[in-house]
Protein backbone atom coordinates (compact mmCIF):
# COMPACT_ATOMS: atom_id res chain seq x y z
CA UNK A 1 0.00 0.00 0.00
CA UNK A 2 1.16 3.53 -0.67
CA UNK A 3 -0.47 6.88 0.21
CA UNK A 4 -2.10 9.28 -1.68
CA UNK A 5 -0.59 12.49 -0.86
CA UNK A 6 -2.69 15.69 0.73
CA UNK A 7 -0.99 18.60 0.04
CA UNK A 8 -1.97 22.14 0.92
CA UNK A 9 -1.64 25.84 -0.54
CA UNK A 10 -2.25 28.76 1.59
CA UNK A 11 -5.16 28.07 3.61
CA UNK A 12 -5.12 24.39 3.93
CA UNK A 13 -6.89 23.50 7.12
CA UNK A 14 -5.32 20.87 9.56
CA UNK A 15 -7.66 18.02 8.48
CA UNK A 16 -5.98 16.89 5.95
CA UNK A 17 -5.40 13.43 5.63
CA UNK A 18 -3.62 10.50 4.35
CA UNK A 19 -4.36 7.13 2.82
CA UNK A 20 -2.46 4.45 1.34
CA UNK A 21 -3.30 3.98 -2.09
CA UNK A 22 -0.71 2.80 -4.66
CA UNK A 23 -0.17 3.57 -8.61
CA UNK A 24 -0.71 1.76 -11.60
CA UNK A 25 -0.10 -0.33 -14.81
CA UNK A 26 -1.14 -1.34 -17.78
CA UNK A 27 1.05 -2.57 -20.67
CA UNK A 28 1.68 -5.25 -22.63
CA UNK A 29 4.95 -4.64 -24.14
CA UNK A 30 8.47 -2.94 -22.78
CA UNK A 31 8.72 0.45 -22.99
CA UNK A 32 12.62 1.22 -23.27
CA UNK A 33 12.73 4.63 -21.41
CA UNK A 34 10.87 7.14 -19.97
CA UNK A 35 10.41 9.02 -23.34
CA UNK A 36 8.84 6.41 -25.10
CA UNK A 37 6.49 5.84 -22.55
CA UNK A 38 2.68 6.15 -24.17
CA UNK A 39 -0.04 8.28 -21.95
CA UNK A 40 -2.52 5.62 -23.13
CA UNK A 41 -1.76 2.21 -22.54
CA UNK A 42 -3.71 -1.08 -23.71
CA UNK A 43 -5.05 -3.37 -21.07
CA UNK A 44 -3.09 -6.97 -21.34
CA UNK A 45 -6.47 -8.51 -20.68
CA UNK A 46 -7.78 -6.86 -24.13
CA UNK A 47 -4.85 -7.46 -25.78
CA UNK A 48 -4.42 -10.74 -25.46
CA UNK A 49 -8.48 -11.74 -25.73
CA UNK A 50 -7.41 -9.65 -29.77
CA UNK A 51 -4.91 -11.63 -30.78
CA UNK A 52 -5.27 -15.16 -32.66
CA UNK A 53 -3.60 -17.98 -30.20
CA UNK A 54 -1.22 -20.41 -31.88
CA UNK A 55 -1.45 -22.57 -29.46
CA UNK A 56 -4.03 -24.08 -27.03
CA UNK A 57 -3.82 -26.97 -24.76
CA UNK A 58 -5.42 -28.02 -21.73
CA UNK A 59 -2.54 -30.26 -19.46
CA UNK A 60 -3.61 -33.10 -17.18
CA UNK A 61 -2.27 -34.38 -13.91
CA UNK A 62 -2.72 -37.97 -12.87
CA UNK A 63 -4.30 -39.19 -9.74
CA UNK A 64 -2.94 -41.82 -7.61
CA UNK A 65 -5.85 -44.27 -8.50
CA UNK A 66 -4.59 -43.40 -12.46
CA UNK A 67 -7.39 -41.03 -12.98
CA UNK A 68 -6.25 -37.00 -15.10
CA UNK A 69 -7.51 -34.13 -13.94
CA UNK A 70 -8.57 -31.42 -16.52
CA UNK A 71 -5.90 -28.60 -15.74
CA UNK A 72 -5.81 -25.20 -16.56
CA UNK A 73 -6.09 -24.48 -19.95
CA UNK A 74 -3.05 -22.37 -22.02
CA UNK A 75 -3.02 -21.00 -25.06
CA UNK A 76 -0.03 -18.71 -26.41
CA UNK A 77 -0.49 -16.03 -28.14
CA UNK A 78 1.92 -14.05 -29.94
CA UNK A 79 4.31 -14.83 -27.04
CA UNK A 80 1.76 -14.36 -24.46
CA UNK A 81 1.44 -17.41 -22.14
CA UNK A 82 -2.55 -17.38 -21.40
CA UNK A 83 -3.01 -19.85 -18.43
CA UNK A 84 -7.12 -20.14 -17.66
CA UNK A 85 -8.01 -21.96 -14.84
CA UNK A 86 -11.59 -23.06 -14.46
CA UNK A 87 -11.19 -25.06 -10.98
CA UNK A 88 -7.96 -25.83 -8.80
CA UNK A 89 -6.37 -29.21 -8.88
CA UNK A 90 -6.89 -29.82 -5.30
CA UNK A 91 -5.48 -29.77 -1.60
CA UNK A 92 -3.96 -33.33 -2.73
CA UNK A 93 -1.90 -30.74 -5.35
CA UNK A 94 -0.89 -27.99 -2.79
CA UNK A 95 3.26 -28.80 -1.51
CA UNK A 96 2.63 -27.33 1.94
CA UNK A 97 0.49 -27.01 5.43
CA UNK A 98 0.62 -24.47 8.22
CA UNK A 99 0.94 -24.91 11.30
CA UNK A 100 -2.32 -22.78 13.36
CA UNK A 101 0.00 -22.16 16.30
CA UNK A 102 3.01 -19.35 15.73
CA UNK A 103 6.03 -20.20 16.15
CA UNK A 104 6.52 -16.72 16.92
CA UNK A 105 4.45 -13.92 17.82
CA UNK A 106 6.03 -10.65 19.01
CA UNK A 107 3.55 -8.65 21.17
CA UNK A 108 2.37 -11.22 23.49
CA UNK A 109 4.33 -9.73 26.07
CA UNK A 110 2.72 -6.95 26.73
CA UNK A 111 5.05 -6.06 29.40
CA UNK A 112 7.41 -5.78 27.05
CA UNK A 113 8.12 -1.83 25.35
CA UNK A 114 10.49 -3.77 22.11
CA UNK A 115 6.95 -5.71 21.37
CA UNK A 116 5.01 -2.64 21.53
CA UNK A 117 4.54 -1.34 18.16
CA UNK A 118 2.02 1.64 16.70
CA UNK A 119 1.66 3.13 13.28
CA UNK A 120 2.67 1.49 10.25
CA UNK A 121 3.74 -1.90 11.00
CA UNK A 122 5.81 -3.76 8.38
CA UNK A 123 8.26 -6.90 9.44
CA UNK A 124 11.19 -8.56 7.03
CA UNK A 125 12.63 -12.42 8.04
CA UNK A 126 16.48 -12.13 7.32
CA UNK A 127 18.35 -15.12 5.97
CA UNK A 128 19.88 -15.97 9.36
CA UNK A 129 16.12 -15.81 10.52
CA UNK A 130 16.61 -12.53 12.36
CA UNK A 131 13.52 -10.78 12.05
CA UNK A 132 13.06 -6.54 12.09
CA UNK A 133 10.14 -4.66 12.12
CA UNK A 134 9.89 -1.18 10.80
CA UNK A 135 7.09 0.98 13.44
CA UNK A 136 6.49 4.58 11.92
CA UNK A 137 4.87 5.48 15.21
CA UNK A 138 8.44 5.48 16.99
CA UNK A 139 10.35 5.46 13.54
CA UNK A 140 12.42 2.90 14.12
CA UNK A 141 14.12 -0.68 12.70
CA UNK A 142 13.53 -3.54 15.63
CA UNK A 143 15.71 -5.93 15.10
CA UNK A 144 14.97 -9.60 17.03
CA UNK A 145 16.57 -12.98 16.71
CA UNK A 146 14.71 -16.03 15.31
CA UNK A 147 13.26 -17.04 18.83
CA UNK A 148 11.55 -13.81 18.95
CA UNK A 149 14.00 -12.16 21.55
CA UNK A 150 14.70 -8.53 21.13
CA UNK A 151 18.67 -7.47 19.97
CA UNK A 152 18.68 -3.86 19.02
CA UNK A 153 16.95 -0.41 17.98
CA UNK A 154 18.03 1.78 15.46
CA UNK A 155 16.31 4.74 14.24
CA UNK A 156 14.52 7.73 16.03
CA UNK A 157 12.50 10.29 14.39
CA UNK A 158 14.48 13.85 12.79
CA UNK A 159 15.90 14.14 9.15
CA UNK A 160 19.48 13.33 10.29
CA UNK A 161 20.94 9.44 8.60
CA UNK A 162 18.98 6.81 9.49
CA UNK A 163 16.62 9.06 11.17
CA UNK A 164 13.09 9.35 9.75
CA UNK A 165 10.01 11.81 10.01
CA UNK A 166 7.47 9.26 8.09
CA UNK A 167 8.80 5.59 7.92
CA UNK A 168 6.23 3.95 5.71
CA UNK A 169 8.35 1.34 3.69
CA UNK A 170 10.49 -1.81 4.15
CA UNK A 171 12.19 -4.00 1.46
CA UNK A 172 14.74 -6.72 1.49
CA UNK A 173 17.65 -5.62 -1.01
CA UNK A 174 20.67 -7.90 -2.33
CA UNK A 175 22.24 -9.38 0.77
CA UNK A 176 20.10 -9.31 2.87
CA UNK A 177 20.66 -5.12 3.23
CA UNK A 178 17.48 -3.41 4.07
CA UNK A 179 15.45 -0.88 2.32
CA UNK A 180 13.69 1.62 4.05
CA UNK A 181 11.61 4.87 2.44
CA UNK A 182 10.23 8.45 4.07
CA UNK A 183 7.23 10.04 3.01
CA UNK A 184 7.69 12.93 4.32
CA UNK A 185 11.69 13.55 3.40
CA UNK A 186 10.59 11.17 0.21
CA UNK A 187 14.03 9.54 1.21
CA UNK A 188 15.38 6.09 0.12
CA UNK A 189 17.91 4.78 3.10
CA UNK A 190 20.04 1.82 2.78
CA UNK A 191 21.04 -0.47 5.74
CA UNK A 192 22.90 -3.21 6.73
CA UNK A 193 21.67 -6.68 8.16
CA UNK A 194 23.28 -5.59 10.88
CA UNK A 195 21.64 -2.06 11.82
CA UNK A 196 24.23 0.30 10.20
CA UNK A 197 22.91 3.00 8.14
CA UNK A 198 24.75 2.75 4.93
CA UNK A 199 23.40 5.50 2.37
CA UNK A 200 20.40 7.32 1.41
CA UNK A 201 18.93 9.52 -1.55
CA UNK A 202 16.43 11.13 -2.47
CA UNK A 203 13.57 9.38 -5.17
CA UNK A 204 13.11 12.34 -7.73
CA UNK A 205 9.60 13.59 -8.33
CA UNK A 206 8.45 10.94 -11.87
CA UNK A 207 6.20 14.39 -12.94
CA UNK A 208 4.60 17.51 -11.84
CA UNK A 209 3.25 17.67 -8.71
CA UNK A 210 3.43 13.80 -8.63
CA UNK A 211 5.61 11.85 -5.62
CA UNK A 212 7.42 8.37 -6.12
CA UNK A 213 6.09 5.17 -4.43
CA UNK A 214 8.38 2.39 -3.81
CA UNK A 215 6.97 -0.99 -4.12
CA UNK A 216 10.01 -3.33 -4.56
CA UNK A 217 13.74 -3.97 -4.78
CA UNK A 218 14.30 -5.50 -8.37
CA UNK A 219 17.94 -7.09 -9.23
CA UNK A 220 21.00 -5.50 -7.85
CA UNK A 221 18.97 -3.15 -6.12
CA UNK A 222 17.52 -0.78 -8.33
CA UNK A 223 13.97 0.15 -7.13
CA UNK A 224 10.03 -0.71 -8.87
CA UNK A 225 8.37 2.88 -8.20
CA UNK A 226 4.81 3.76 -8.68
CA UNK A 227 3.69 7.19 -8.07
CA UNK A 228 0.55 9.21 -6.70
CA UNK A 229 -0.53 12.96 -7.25
CA UNK A 230 -0.27 15.35 -5.00
CA UNK A 231 -3.90 16.17 -3.70
CA UNK A 232 -5.02 19.55 -2.93
CA UNK A 233 -7.55 21.78 -2.03
CA UNK A 234 -9.73 22.44 -4.43
CA UNK A 235 -9.79 19.31 -5.55
CA UNK A 236 -13.06 17.69 -6.90
CA UNK A 237 -14.98 15.63 -4.53
CA UNK A 238 -16.16 12.15 -5.43
CA UNK A 239 -14.54 8.65 -6.06
CA UNK A 240 -10.98 8.69 -8.46
CA UNK A 241 -8.62 5.89 -9.58
CA UNK A 242 -5.62 7.53 -10.48
CA UNK A 243 -3.34 5.81 -13.25
CA UNK A 244 0.74 6.02 -13.47
CA UNK A 245 3.48 4.57 -14.84
CA UNK A 246 5.52 1.85 -13.21
CA UNK A 247 8.80 3.35 -13.02
CA UNK A 248 12.67 1.59 -12.38
CA UNK A 249 14.69 3.86 -10.04
CA UNK A 250 18.30 3.44 -10.26
CA UNK A 251 20.67 4.16 -6.95
CA UNK A 252 21.00 7.92 -8.22
CA UNK A 253 17.39 8.46 -7.24
CA UNK A 254 16.47 8.86 -10.91
CA UNK A 255 13.81 6.83 -13.01
CA UNK A 256 15.61 4.89 -15.67
CA UNK A 257 12.95 2.68 -17.21
CA UNK A 258 9.33 2.24 -17.02
CA UNK A 259 6.56 -0.77 -17.91
CA UNK A 260 3.91 1.40 -18.76
CA UNK A 261 0.83 3.06 -17.31
CA UNK A 262 -1.24 1.27 -14.83
CA UNK A 263 -4.70 1.87 -12.69
CA UNK A 264 -3.64 2.78 -9.04
CA UNK A 265 -6.14 2.51 -5.67
CA UNK A 266 -9.79 4.00 -5.86
CA UNK A 267 -9.84 7.21 -3.28
CA UNK A 268 -12.27 8.76 -1.74
CA UNK A 269 -12.31 12.54 -2.02
CA UNK A 270 -13.80 15.39 0.12
CA UNK A 271 -12.55 18.67 -1.19
CA UNK A 272 -13.19 22.63 -0.51
CA UNK A 273 -11.58 25.46 -1.77
CA UNK A 274 -9.36 25.43 1.74
CA UNK A 275 -9.11 22.00 2.79
CA UNK A 276 -9.09 18.32 1.43
CA UNK A 277 -9.43 14.87 3.17
CA UNK A 278 -8.66 11.78 1.41
CA UNK A 279 -9.20 8.21 2.25
CA UNK A 280 -9.97 4.38 0.48
CA UNK A 281 -12.74 4.03 -1.12
CA UNK A 282 -14.82 1.78 0.63
CA UNK A 283 -14.39 -1.74 -1.17
CA UNK A 284 -12.20 0.27 -3.13
CA UNK A 285 -9.37 -1.72 -5.50
CA UNK A 286 -6.21 -1.48 -5.24
CA UNK A 287 -2.98 -2.41 -7.64
CA UNK A 288 -1.29 -5.40 -6.34
CA UNK A 289 2.52 -5.60 -7.21
CA UNK A 290 4.47 -8.56 -5.63
CA UNK A 291 7.79 -9.91 -6.29
CA UNK A 292 10.92 -11.72 -4.97
CA UNK A 293 13.85 -9.57 -4.08
CA UNK A 294 16.46 -9.62 -5.77
CA UNK A 295 14.87 -10.86 -8.74
CA UNK A 296 13.02 -8.47 -11.56
CA UNK A 297 10.24 -10.89 -12.35
CA UNK A 298 7.05 -8.95 -10.74
CA UNK A 299 3.44 -10.18 -10.69
CA UNK A 300 0.73 -7.59 -10.96
CA UNK A 301 -2.71 -7.52 -10.47
CA UNK A 302 -5.63 -4.31 -10.50
CA UNK A 303 -8.01 -6.40 -8.73
CA UNK A 304 -10.67 -5.84 -11.29
CA UNK A 305 -11.46 -9.33 -12.23
CA UNK A 306 -9.33 -12.68 -11.10
CA UNK A 307 -6.54 -12.31 -13.08
CA UNK A 308 -2.81 -11.60 -12.61
CA UNK A 309 -0.24 -10.21 -14.93
CA UNK A 310 3.65 -11.70 -15.00
CA UNK A 311 6.00 -9.70 -16.46
CA UNK A 312 10.10 -10.52 -17.10
CA UNK A 313 12.92 -8.60 -15.86
CA UNK A 314 13.02 -6.97 -19.75
CA UNK A 315 10.16 -5.26 -18.92
CA UNK A 316 7.74 -7.83 -21.29
CA UNK A 317 4.30 -9.56 -20.28
CA UNK A 318 5.35 -12.64 -20.47
CA UNK A 319 2.01 -14.67 -18.87
CA UNK A 320 -1.42 -13.88 -17.48
CA UNK A 321 -2.65 -16.33 -15.34
CA UNK A 322 -6.48 -16.06 -15.23
CA UNK A 323 -8.42 -18.63 -12.92
CA UNK A 324 -12.64 -18.88 -12.12
CA UNK A 325 -14.40 -16.78 -9.22
CA UNK A 326 -18.11 -15.70 -8.63
CA UNK A 327 -18.07 -11.62 -8.49
CA UNK A 328 -19.62 -10.22 -4.99
CA UNK A 329 -21.95 -7.68 -4.63
CA UNK A 330 -21.72 -5.14 -2.34
CA UNK A 331 -24.37 -4.29 -0.29
CA UNK A 332 -25.96 -1.86 2.28
CA UNK A 333 -25.32 -4.31 5.11
CA UNK A 334 -21.27 -4.27 4.41
CA UNK A 335 -21.86 -0.18 4.24
CA UNK A 336 -23.12 -0.11 7.48
CA UNK A 337 -20.62 -3.39 8.86
CA UNK A 338 -17.62 -0.71 7.55
CA UNK A 339 -18.77 2.04 8.99
CA UNK A 340 -18.80 -0.17 12.40
CA UNK A 341 -15.23 -0.57 12.13
CA UNK A 342 -14.37 2.66 11.49
CA UNK A 343 -16.49 3.61 14.57
CA UNK A 344 -15.18 0.87 16.74
CA UNK A 345 -11.10 1.93 15.24
CA UNK A 346 -11.45 6.09 16.78
CA UNK A 347 -8.95 6.73 18.70
CA UNK A 348 -9.74 9.28 21.65
CA UNK A 349 -8.61 12.54 19.98
CA UNK A 350 -10.01 12.15 16.83
CA UNK A 351 -13.93 12.27 17.24
CA UNK A 352 -14.58 14.98 15.15
CA UNK A 353 -12.45 13.93 12.29
CA UNK A 354 -13.25 10.18 12.83
CA UNK A 355 -16.90 11.35 12.28
CA UNK A 356 -16.32 13.59 9.10
CA UNK A 357 -14.83 10.14 7.67
CA UNK A 358 -17.62 8.18 8.62
CA UNK A 359 -20.38 10.50 7.43
CA UNK A 360 -18.14 10.38 4.08
CA UNK A 361 -18.21 6.89 3.97
CA UNK A 362 -22.39 7.02 4.41
CA UNK A 363 -22.72 9.35 1.34
CA UNK A 364 -20.08 7.49 -1.03
CA UNK A 365 -21.48 5.71 -3.54
CA UNK A 366 -20.89 2.12 -3.47
CA UNK A 367 -19.10 -0.41 -6.41
CA UNK A 368 -21.05 -2.67 -7.78
CA UNK A 369 -18.49 -5.48 -6.65
CA UNK A 370 -16.14 -6.29 -4.11
CA UNK A 371 -12.46 -6.48 -5.73
CA UNK A 372 -11.58 -9.79 -7.01
CA UNK A 373 -8.86 -10.15 -4.05
CA UNK A 374 -6.97 -8.25 -1.66
CA UNK A 375 -3.03 -8.81 -2.20
CA UNK A 376 -0.11 -10.79 -3.83
CA UNK A 377 2.63 -12.84 -2.17
CA UNK A 378 5.48 -14.91 -3.58
CA UNK A 379 6.08 -17.79 -1.83
CA UNK A 380 8.65 -20.71 -2.44
CA UNK A 381 9.41 -22.75 -5.38
CA UNK A 382 8.04 -19.45 -7.43
CA UNK A 383 4.17 -20.07 -6.29
CA UNK A 384 2.04 -16.77 -6.05
CA UNK A 385 -0.32 -16.88 -3.12
CA UNK A 386 -3.15 -14.39 -4.09
CA UNK A 387 -5.44 -13.05 -0.99
CA UNK A 388 -9.21 -13.56 -0.65
CA UNK A 389 -10.60 -10.51 -0.27
CA UNK A 390 -13.06 -10.51 2.87
CA UNK A 391 -13.53 -7.58 4.19
CA UNK A 392 -15.78 -6.19 6.27
CA UNK A 393 -15.52 -8.87 8.33
CA UNK A 394 -12.29 -8.95 9.95
CA UNK A 395 -12.98 -12.35 11.97
CA UNK A 396 -13.16 -14.40 9.06
CA UNK A 397 -10.43 -16.98 8.05
CA UNK A 398 -8.54 -15.42 5.13
CA UNK A 399 -8.19 -18.32 2.38
CA UNK A 400 -4.84 -17.46 -0.10
CA UNK A 401 -5.52 -19.46 -3.50
CA UNK A 402 -1.94 -20.93 -4.80
CA UNK A 403 -0.65 -20.65 -8.21
CA UNK A 404 2.32 -22.93 -9.34
CA UNK A 405 5.53 -21.19 -11.62
CA UNK A 406 3.61 -22.49 -14.66
CA UNK A 407 0.45 -20.07 -13.51
CA UNK A 408 -1.52 -23.50 -12.48
CA UNK A 409 -4.08 -23.08 -9.90
CA UNK A 410 -3.02 -25.60 -7.21
CA UNK A 411 -5.78 -24.57 -4.30
CA UNK A 412 -6.09 -22.82 -1.35
CA UNK A 413 -4.55 -22.34 1.58
CA UNK A 414 -6.62 -20.78 4.48
CA UNK A 415 -4.72 -18.58 7.27
CA UNK A 416 -5.46 -17.82 10.98
CA UNK A 417 -8.50 -14.82 10.74
CA UNK A 418 -6.89 -11.58 11.50
CA UNK A 419 -3.82 -12.37 9.77
CA UNK A 420 -2.38 -11.17 6.75
CA UNK A 421 0.73 -12.70 5.06
CA UNK A 422 3.64 -9.94 4.23
CA UNK A 423 6.45 -12.70 3.44
CA UNK A 424 6.36 -16.55 2.63
CA UNK A 425 9.56 -18.28 2.56
CA UNK A 426 10.00 -21.98 2.12
CA UNK A 427 9.39 -23.06 5.36
CA UNK A 428 7.99 -19.89 7.24
CA UNK A 429 4.80 -17.17 6.45
CA UNK A 430 5.25 -13.62 8.31
CA UNK A 431 3.01 -11.02 8.81
CA UNK A 432 0.23 -8.98 11.23
CA UNK A 433 -2.08 -10.18 13.03
CA UNK A 434 -4.80 -8.14 14.72
CA UNK A 435 -6.23 -8.78 17.95
CA UNK A 436 -9.46 -8.21 18.71
CA UNK A 437 -8.50 -4.40 20.03
CA UNK A 438 -7.12 -4.11 16.89
CA UNK A 439 -3.19 -4.02 17.72
CA UNK A 440 -0.46 -5.17 15.81
CA UNK A 441 1.22 -8.36 16.68
CA UNK A 442 4.09 -9.65 14.35
CA UNK A 443 3.68 -13.83 13.91
CA UNK A 444 5.67 -16.14 12.19
CA UNK A 445 3.95 -19.30 11.01
CA UNK A 446 6.35 -23.02 10.11
CA UNK A 447 4.84 -23.95 6.82
CA UNK A 448 5.67 -27.95 6.54
CA UNK A 449 6.18 -29.53 3.30
CA UNK A 450 3.60 -32.12 2.77
CA UNK A 451 6.14 -34.37 1.42
CA UNK A 452 10.25 -33.85 2.13
CA UNK A 453 12.26 -35.32 -0.02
Amino acid sequence: MSPWIAAAQGSCSGDTTVHACPPGRRSSRKLPNLASASPKMTPPSVVARALIPTVAAALCGCHADGHSTIRATVRDSSGIEIVANAAPLGAEHLPWTLDTVPIVDLGAREDDPHEQFSGVVIPLRLSNGHIVVATSGTSELRFFDPTGTWLHTIGRSGEGPGEFRSLGWLALGPGDTLRTYDWNLRRLSVISPAGKFVRSFDLASPGPRRGAIPLAVLTGGTILAGSTPFVTPGTPSGVTRDTAPLLVYGEAGTPVDSFGEFPGSEALIQGTEKSVTVMHCPFGKDLAVATVSGTSTIYVGSEDSPEVTIWSPAGLLTRIVRWHATAVPVTEHDRAAYVQAMEERAHPGQEEFQKRLVQMVREAPLPAQKPAYAGLVVGPRGTLWVQAYTAPEPDLPTPYQIFDSTGQWLGAITLPSRFKASQIGDDFVLGIWKDADDVDHVRLYRLSNRHPS
